[in-house]
């Protein structure tokens, strides 16, 4: 399994084309009818396999794990389980997909949904995420969480042994991905909703 640990709006639909054109089976934000951050929580409360509800790990990626929709609906796996998926999960491909975070912020501004950009939604139903981090506004303590993010994983990696792969979607080039996946011949990271 290749499970992306990222942020949305950094390059997860990218991913989840590139997956798809290369034979993985991919699911972004929904694995058929159920939202995956939902099936995880649920099974996280259970005491069940985090991922239970996929029928078939191999050869599969999850390119996003968040939703952020609502108030029952705004939940951030990569930023509160990451280290119960990786003590279950071992033997997946783990990718921390990396952005310049104020690039994520204006992307976040950017893209409605439901009458409200994603960056409102974010600070109405998970402000608890951010509310005590340094910042002269929201939109710092915003760029300061990516960052705390991104700094957590890269530690909690470090000293595993795992197959990790940091990528800038917007610096690196593709043969990155190349040391734990088969890209057939793809020489180029696809950007897919580039503005």
């Amino acid at each position: 399994m290749i499970i992306l640990l990222g942020f949305p709006k950094s390059g997860t639909t990218s991913f989840h084309n590139l997956f798809k054109s290369i034979g993985i089976e991919s699911y972004h934000q929904n694995y058929r009818r159920a939202i995956i951050a939902c099936e995880i929580y649920k099974n996280y409360r259970r005491q069940k396999p985090l991922f239970c509800f996929i029928k078939r790990l191999n050869n599969t990626a999850i390119t996003q794990l968040d939703i952020c929709h609502s108030n029952t609906k705004n939940l951030w796996p990569q930023i509160t389980l990451y280290e119960e998926i990786y003590t279950q999960y071992k033997d997946s491909i783990f990718i921390l997909n990396t952005r310049n975070p104020e690039n994520i912020l204006s992307s976040f501004k950017r893209w409605i949904y439901l009458n409200k950009s994603y960056f409102e939604r974010f600070i109405l139903y998970n402000y608890d995420m951010i509310k005590d981090l340094e910042g002269n506004n929201d939109e710092e303590k915003f760029i300061k969480l990516i960052n705390i993010h991104y700094e957590n994983i890269r530690i909690f990696f470090k000293n595993k042994n795992a197959k990790f792969i940091e990528f800038d979607i917007e610096h690196d080039n593709i043969s990155k991905l190349s040391k734990y996946i088969n890209l057939k011949g793809i020489n180029k990271f696809p950007h897919s909703n580039k503005n």
